[in-house]
């Protein structure tokens, strides 16, 4: 376990040969940690790259600290950057994983993570990747934040987490890629879809696949089709 922050630390996989590997920033959900990416994390180094998955404050956000969350994975993509090279990776490729909240947090870096700062260790570079892809992500973020906690802000306050707030950001990202992988539940094949047709409205490319037989902690094991194909093939790129 390595620290990225003062009370926040992450897990580094790397492939045992040398090399100039793609780097890969991995988020877990809520309430998830870390370790719940582990298999995955390991398969992709396996297939060629340098792996960082974090702990980050994934739970809830209070009204206190609405972009914790968001200020943990910025510091955690530029610690990645910063550090790849020691373990054989190249951070001029660099791309973010995310699953349910982390799908969230990590589609919000890639459209706006450079507006994010935090208690990082490493506090330059940026914090934007070149591709992202959400594991049954919940980009309606903000359903899932309890009502009480949603009424102690206001509605500007809390939309700074939510990757939609970002769409009309303009110029856009032309060279972004955003992949979205989603199993059978219905609310998250609801926000894929919604997220995609705005991406798509804006001018992203994207692509969707979904896995119906698929279940929400079962999209992240290694061994689901399709999964690790797709980051090891957009890492490569």
């Amino acid at each position: 376990q390595i620290s990225y922050s003062s009370e926040r630390e992450l897990d580094v996989y790397a492939p045992s040969e040398p090399g100039s590997w793609p780097v890969v920033v991995a988020f877990h959900g809520w309430p998830a940690r870390k370790e719940s990416l582990e298999a995955l994390s390991r398969a992709i180094a396996a297939q060629g790259a340098v792996v960082f998955t974090p702990n980050w404050r994934g739970g809830p956000p209070p009204a206190d600290a609405i972009t914790a969350g968001c200020e943990d994975a910025a510091c955690a993509v530029r610690f990645a950057r910063a550090m790849a090279p020691d373990y054989g990776g190249d951070p001029s490729r660099l791309i973010v994983v995310g699953h349910s909240a982390g799908g969230a947090v990590g589609a919000t870096m890639a459209l706006a993570g450079d507006d994010f700062e935090g208690d990082c260790l490493v506090g330059e570079g940026s914090a934007m990747p070149d591709a992202f892809v959400g594991l049954d992500g919940a980009y309606h973020i903000l359903n899932h934040v309890p009502l009480e906690n949603l009424q102690q802000a206001s509605t500007e306050e809390w939309a700074v987490i939510s990757p939609f707030t970002y769409l009309d950001r303009r110029p856009i990202r032309p060279d972004l890629e955003l992949h979205l992988i989603v199993g059978r539940e219905e609310q998250l094949i609801g926000y894929a879809e919604e997220f995609q047709a705005a991406l798509e409205a804006a001018g992203y490319s994207t692509t969707l696949t979904l896995l119906p037989r698929v279940g929400h902690m079962q999209i992240v094991d290694p061994r689901v089709g399709g999964v690790l194909k797709t980051i090891v093939e957009a890492a490569r790129r």
